[in-house]
């Protein structure tokens, strides 16, 4: 039982670690559900750019945000990658954001191999 405790000790350290990595990191990283596409988690980087607080964000999708041409432009690049189960380099990506405008990202999009879902890195 004692080295059982110690393995989940350091798995649960472990989870943190990577959990304030991906918070603090200074590029937007996001999750989306493979099935509706809707944001399950995104981190403070993405919040910023975006413009909203993760609060109002996740359980929804793109169309509840951008305009209706990037919101199909993004979905379409989701599916691909759920599709095709490899990494999408999107070297020029525009998004309407609230504060800052347009702005053009670079954006790397994969599937999730522990769970269905898109992941991305802008």
């Amino acid at each position: 039982m004692t080295e059982r405790k110690s393995i989940e000790d350091i798995l649960t350290q472990t989870r943190q670690l990577l959990e304030s990595i991906v918070e603090h990191i200074p590029h937007m990283v996001f999750l989306k559900d493979a099935d509706e596409l809707h944001f399950v988690q995104l981190n403070k980087a993405g919040e910023q750019l975006i413009g909203l607080p993760r609060g109002e964000l996740l359980g929804k999708n793109d169309f509840d945000f951008f305009p209706h041409d990037q919101a199909v432009f993004f979905t379409t690049k989701d599916r691909e990658v759920l599709a095709g189960h490899t990494l999408l380099d999107i070297p020029a990506e525009p998004i309407q954001t609230r504060v800052w405008g347009i702005r053009w990202l670079h954006t790397k999009k994969f599937r999730s191999t522990i769970k269905p879902a898109c992941h991305a890195i802008c």
